[in-house]
C-alpha cells in the first residue's frame, strides 16, 4: 500500500483535461509506464496494488519536487468531473490533495499527493490504540474532515483504516490525513447512486444494496463510518473482531457476510447494529 503528502495549498490543480486524439497520443503516454515521463509532467516510478481493481502508480513531479500518486479511475458515476471540482473546494488539512486530473483515450486517471506516513491500519497494527490525547485529536481530525466533506455536498463513502493515513506533525501528536478520494460521490442528486458499501464500515440502510438513495440520508453514512473507526482505535481490533474475540480477514465473502448480519441485527444475540453494547 503507498503511503499517501500535502502539497502546497497556493498551487493550482488543473481541470479535467479533454480526452486527446488518438493520432496525437504518444503510446508511451497511453498509459503510465515506469521509468519513462507521463503526458510530459510526471516521471513514473512504479506501479502499485491499490485497493481492489484500479491501477495505480508512484511518480515524481519534477516541477515541485513532490511525489505523487497517479490512478486510473474505473467509475459509472456520471457526476465524478463535477464531484472531482468540488474536491477543490474542500477547505481541511485532514486530506490528501487532489491535484490534476487527465482523460486518455476514454480512461481517466487522477493525480494526488502522496501522504508519508502509514495507513491508521498498519499504525493500530504496530502501536495498539492511542493514547487519550491522541484519539481525542484524531476524531477531531476526522470529523473536521467528514464536516468540509458535507459543506460540499461529498460524501467518501468508504472511509476506514486503510483510507486513513497517520502523518507526523512537527509539534504534537501525529496527524490523520484522508485518502481513498477517488471514490467519493456527491450526493445532491435526484438518481439513485450506484454504491456497494463494504458491510465492515458502512451504514445499515446500505446492507446488500447496490444502489443508495441520494440527498440527506447519505450524510449519515461517513458519520457512521467515523464511529467504527473510533471503536477500532479504543478497542485496536474491530467490533465485530472483538465479539467474535478473533481476527477477520475484511475481504473474505464469510466475514463479510457476518459484518452484514450485524447490521442487520440478526446475530450475536441482543447485540445492535452500532456493537457498543460489547464495547
Amino acid at each position: 500500500m503507498p503511503q499517501p503528502e500535502q502539497a502546497p495549498p497556493s498551487e493550482q490543480t488543473p481541470a479535467l483535461t479533454p480526452a486527446t486524439p488518438s493520432s496525437n497520443v504518444e503510446e508511451s503516454e497511453r498509459v503510465p509506464i515506469a521509468g519513462q515521463r507521463w503526458m510530459g509532467t510526471y516521471n513514473i516510478e512504479n506501479a502499485i496494488r491499490w485497493f481492489e481493481s484500479e491501477q495505480a502508480w508512484t511518480a515524481l513531479h519534477p516541477a515541485s519536487c513532490e511525489r505523487v500518486l497517479i490512478l486510473q479511475v474505473v467509475t459509472m458515476d456520471h457526476m465524478r468531473d463535477s464531484a472531482w471540482d468540488r474536491l477543490h473546494q474542500v477547505k481541511s488539512p485532514y486530506m490528501t490533495e487532489a491535484r490534476d486530473s487527465r482523460l486518455v483515450l476514454e480512461n481517466r486517471y487522477e493525480v494526488y499527493h502522496l501522504p508519508e506516513g502509514p495507513t491508521l491500519r498498519t499504525w493500530l497494527s504496530k502501536n495498539g490504540p492511542p493514547p487519550n490525547e491522541t484519539l481525542h485529536f484524531w476524531i477531531k481530525n476526522l470529523a473536521e474532515f467528514v464536516g468540509a466533506m458535507q459543506a460540499q455536498s461529498l460524501a467518501h463513502c468508504f472511509l476506514n483504516p486503510e483510507s486513513i493515513y497517520v502523518v507526523k506533525s512537527e509539534e504534537g501528536p501525529p496527524h490523520l490525513q484522508v485518502g481513498g478520494l477517488e471514490r467519493c460521490v456527491r450526493f445532491d442528486r435526484t438518481e439513485m447512486i450506484q454504491l456497494t458499501g463494504d458491510p465492515f464500515y458502512a451504514p445499515p440502510e446500505s446492507a446488500g444494496l447496490f444502489r443508495q438513495t441520494p440527498g440527506d440520508p447519505m450524510k449519515a453514512w461517513d458519520w457512521w463510518s467515523l464511529g467504527r473507526i473510533v471503536q477500532e482505535l479504543i478497542l485496536g481490533r474491530h467490533i465485530l473482531e472483538h465479539l467474535l474475540d478473533h481476527p477477520l480477514q475484511h475481504d473474505g465473502a464469510e466475514e463479510r457476510e457476518q459484518a452484514e448480519k450485524l447490521l442487520l441485527e440478526k446475530a450475536h444475540g441482543e447485540t445492535r447494529a452500532g456493537g457498543v453494547e460489547a464495547m
